[in-house]
């Protein structure tokens, strides 16, 4: 069975996007997950949909990640973001 997913609209650039605030940020994540969450993966396109999604969830967490103020945090934060793109890829292959 095919799933449709809706999305919001996407702006051209992300350069061009305001700064959003880390409630909003996070809040879009959750929503994002909670699609992945009710999916279930029965063909090659679902398993393309649901990664997706992962990979605009993990756009949002650097978008907040890149708001926080503490280098440290930041660094580790973006580590994670990059080990959860390590997974997505892997999954793909």
């Amino acid at each position: 069975m095919t799933t449709v997913i809706k999305f919001r609209p996407r702006h051209k650039s992300q350069d061009h996007l305001p700064q959003q605030r880390p409630v909003q940020v996070l809040n879009e994540v959750a929503a994002l997950l909670a699609q992945v969450k009710t999916l279930e993966i029965g063909s090659p396109e679902e398993l393309r949909e649901i990664l997706f999604i992962l990979d605009l969830a993990n756009v949002y967490i650097r978008r907040f990640i890149g708001q926080i103020d503490s280098e440290g945090a930041r660094k580790q934060l973006l580590a994670q973001s990059v080990r959860i793109n390590q997974l997505i890829e892997e999954t793909r292959g």
